[in-house]
């Protein structure tokens, strides 16, 4: 449906991976309308504020029983799309039905490969070099409808939860400035099925998910898993000297060892703490947080040294250690 007017665009969201889309839409005067999920509090104020001062209106869906109101939202509102960004809730057959392919999702992963809430963490989990914002129209199912375009990002080694979602989250600004584009001049919007036997749908992490597993996760599985859980869930659970700790930086080593898994073999000349892993392999952690805070890993393995009476003087244990 080609329009001859500037679209009206209503946004549903969950927190601050959708403001460049909200900042862009905004200046391009295609809002209309902001509907903000179960969100901290302080993201429900500020979106409301500033629709406030910016004249657009604001609903607030805090449960999935509010949800069943966002259809008698839309009548009265009229938009001509809903853009869906990290929105929490399934939206009904009711709402749906407000017009055909009228809400548009911007899924933060690949589809159909990896459906579900938490595609930033499941892409670095599993160690993707891409992944993607793919913009989709949304079905009764979640990550289900068929897909418009997606647009490709590099995963840099070095990236965490936090740095791959800022970057994601810019991307779909213009992503969804580009959608508003097709909409407006477009007369007809190319869509494709999704592969079916490609899909995957990821649950919400559940808390053995985000825990090391000495014995049976490789050195690589395991710097992944520090990464996808950096800034999101404060790093990784793990026990090391029979201290529970979080990870939250490491990095893989070629140093090998000859002892069991999940043992601090020492700090390496750049001052990260060794630890082995399965299959002989190293992994050397870089920081960590401890009951009293965050520390850097000489910081924990010299406070670890001092609680079981080892000369804490003795810091390069590389005995059992070989390039």
């Amino acid at each position: 449906m080609q329009l001859d007017k500037t679209p009206k665009i209503v946004i549903l969201c969950n927190g601050k991976f959708a403001i460049p889309a909200i900042q862009i839409l905004g200046i391009e005067k295609m809002l209309c309308g902001i509907g903000v999920g179960d969100a901290d509090a302080s993201f429900v104020s500020l979106i409301h504020n500033e629709c406030e001062r910016a004249q657009i209106q604001f609903n607030h869906f805090p449960s999935k029983d509010k949800v069943s109101e966002l259809r008698s939202w839309l009548d009265k509102l009229q938009p001509d799309y809903i853009f869906s960004i990290c929105f929490p809730f399934r939206v009904d057959r009711k709402a749906l039905a407000y017009r055909e392919n009228a809400f548009i999702n911007f899924h933060t992963g690949p589809l159909p490969e990896f459906r579900g809430p938490m595609p930033i963490f499941e892409v670095l989990r599993y160690g993707k070099e891409d992944t993607a914002i793919t913009v989709h129209y949304m079905s009764e199912n979640f990550d289900e409808g068929p897909v418009i375009f997606e647009e490709r990002i590099p995963i840099k080694n070095n990236d965490t939860f936090g740095s791959l979602a800022l970057k994601l989250s810019e991307v779909c600004g213009y992503t969804a400035k580009n959608m508003a584009q097709m909409i407006q001049f477009g007369s007809l919007i190319p869509s494709f099925p999704q592969q079916d036997k490609e899909a995957r749908y990821f649950e919400y992490p559940e808390k053995e998910d985000t825990q090391i597993r000495w014995n049976q996760m490789s050195a690589q599985e395991i710097e992944a898993l520090i990464r996808a859980c950096n800034p999101w869930n404060t790093g990784v659970e793990a026990i090391l000297d029979n201290r529970p700790v979080r990870l939250l930086s490491a990095s893989t080593t070629d140093l090998k060892h000859e002892v069991l898994p999940g043992q601090c073999l020492g700090l390496d000349e750049k001052r990260r703490l060794i630890v082995s892993c399965k299959e002989n392999a190293c992994i050397a952690i870089n920081v960590l947080q401890i009951d009293k805070g965050f520390c850097s890993a000489d910081e924990f393995f010299l406070s670890s040294r001092q609680i079981s009476g080892k000369n804490p003087a003795n810091t390069l244990l590389f005995s059992n250690l070989t390039k």
